[in-house]
């Protein structure tokens, strides 16, 4: 559709010649289908990671104030 060098410029008469396939319908909607139930897992296991990340956390500082903490014996 470029003629020549510089900047292409597209006409409206250019776009009436091309050709955009779309799938059908039904094939549309079962592409939404297989992307919502991606979506939806993604969503699922970000949360479970949110949630073992955070007890993950809380482990890390237990162990890590067990680490930390000496108590003093008694001579």
């Amino acid at each position: 559709m470029n003629r020549g060098s510089g900047v292409p410029h597209i006409t409206g008469k250019m776009l009436a010649n091309v050709s955009i396939p779309v799938p059908h319908l039904e094939v549309q909607r079962g592409i939404v289908r297989v992307l919502d139930e991606y979506a939806a897992a993604h969503e699922q296991l970000a949360e479970q990671l949110e949630v073992e990340r955070e007890t993950r956390e809380r482990q890390l500082s237990l162990v890590r104030n067990q680490l930390l903490t000496f108590t003093e014996k008694a001579a």
